[in-house]
């Protein structure tokens, strides 16, 4: 097992010893980096909880990143802690910043398909590792 600090907006980080089970990033389109992205991870720690990691960065003036930490009991409500979360929540549009052609809620729809592609990643890779790690 190794240590892990995370970060929590407007909080302590949070401190724990365990081990990665899944982690996905959006960071990368086609290759190319987007202004705004998510980062999933979650962690299993020594005493048997789980934790999520949902962390949301952007590199768009006047826009702040975001890190969402919870410690949950099992890897059953992995799921419906991902689904809760609102990707587009930290998400400030200026559109008269936008580029031509390109409108608010395009950018809105971007942001919660990246999300919702990394969740499905991530949910993926839960079952697997969870059971090697049995």
């Amino acid at each position: 097992m190794q240590p892990f600090t995370l970060a929590r907006s407007g909080l302590q980080d949070l401190e724990f010893s365990g081990e990665p089970v899944a982690d996905a990033s959006g960071q990368l389109r086609d290759g190319q980096p987007r202004e705004r992205w998510h980062e999933l991870s979650v962690y299993r720690r020594d005493d048997g909880y789980w934790v999520v990691r949902i962390a949301y960065r952007t590199s768009v003036h006047g826009e702040t990143g975001n890190d969402y930490v919870e410690v949950i009991n099992d890897a059953g409500e992995v799921e419906p802690l991902l689904s809760l979360y609102n990707p587009a929540e930290h998400v400030a549009i200026n559109a008269d910043a936008l580029p031509p052609r390109v409108r608010a809620p395009e950018v809105v729809r971007d942001i919660v398909k990246q999300y919702d592609l990394l969740v499905c990643g991530v949910l993926k890779a839960l079952p697997a590792r969870v059971e090697s790690a049995s």
